[in-house]
C-alpha cells in the first residue's frame, strides 16, 4: 500500500497538489528512517492501523504513547520533505 500523502500533507499544513515525485520521495525517506520511526509511520500511513493496534504491536503501553512517538517521528521527517520540496519547486 502507499502512503496516504494527502493526510501527510494536511498534517504538515501544506496545500500542494498530489504529486507522484513527492510521494515517492516521502516513501523512500520513511523507509530510510531508523526504528521506531520507520515502523510506526508505515503502520499508521501504509497499513492504516489504529493507535490501539500499533500500541500492541510495538513496545508502547497505550495508544497515546504511540501517538506521541509518531509526532516525534513526523518532526524528524518534516524538515527532510520540506528541503526536498524547496529544491523541487525551484
Amino acid at each position: 500500500e502507499y502512503l496516504d500523502l494527502f493526510c501527510f500533507l494536511k498534517y504538515m499544513n501544506w496545500t500542494v497538489e498530489y504529486d507522484e515525485q513527492l510521494k515517492d520521495f516521502v516513501e523512500r525517506a520513511v523507509s530510510e528512517m531508523k526504528p521506531p520511526c520507520d515502523t510506526i509511520l508505515k503502520l499508521f500511513y501504509w497499513d492504516k492501523m489504529s493507535w490501539n493496534d500499533i500500541a500492541k504491536v510495538m513496545p508502547y503501553g497505550n495508544a497515546d504513547s504511540a501517538k506521541a512517538q509518531k509526532f516525534k517521528c513526523m518532526s524528524k521527517l518534516k524538515p527532510i520533505v520540506t528541503e526536498f520540496r524547496r529544491l523541487w519547486v525551484t
